[in-house]
């Protein structure tokens, strides 16, 4: 396939680009020495949501992330801060990355979801949520709209708490601290 050499430029340009904003080199699952915490036996395993609007949310659906730490089982991940919008947030209790550190650390987070979370995220605080555009999976990565089989281990960013990437490189860049863990049932979050 011919391509001029202007658009082979930009192309190599966005290669560059999104190389930059990944933090490290993708880590295999089975690379993974921490054991998951299975969110059923510890209470976190619901899936209800709790719907915020005109609040800024973080997207971490398809995020890259370091290895979990292994005594607090939470990875750093790398993910995009969103212009304020619908989204949707764990419920006050029963679910979400907060409800998982709380359980799993002993450490009590002052904000675990429900209308606090969506209140904090007003207030610019920087909170992984589920937005709305999420509804139509047009707008995202084709593997999200694929479930994990039951027990599959991942990085659980919904709920999580964030801060702003400091690298300038990364405008929109957020870091999340998101639990490793597994659910009793399939899941695609």
């Amino acid at each position: 396939m011919f391509m001029p050499k202007a658009m082979l430029s930009f192309a190599a340009l966005l290669l560059v680009l999104s190389a930059a904003v990944v933090a490290s080199a993708p880590i295999p699952i089975s690379s993974v020495s921490v054991a998951p915490t299975n969110l059923a036996t510890i209470n976190c395993s619901t899936t209800d949501r709790y719907a915020c609007d005109n609040a800024t949310w973080v997207y971490c659906i398809d995020a890259q992330c370091d290895a979990p730490d292994p005594v607090t089982k939470v990875a750093n991940c790398y993910c995009w801060t969103q212009v304020a919008g619908k989204s949707q947030g764990p419920p006050a209790q029963g679910g979400g990355a907060q409800c998982t550190i709380a359980n799993t650390t002993g450490v009590t987070p002052a904000i675990v979801g429900g209308a606090v979370m969506c209140d904090s995220m007003r207030s610019g605080e920087l909170w992984s949520t589920l937005g709305y555009l999420s509804v139509n999976t047009s707008f995202l990565s084709p593997f999200v709209a694929n479930e994990c089989p039951t027990f599959t281990p991942f990085t659980y960013c919904w709920g999580a708490k964030c801060r702003a990437d400091p690298n300038p490189a990364h405008p929109n860049g957020t870091i999340c601290e998101c639990p490793w863990v597994t659910m009793p049932n399939p899941v695609n979050i």
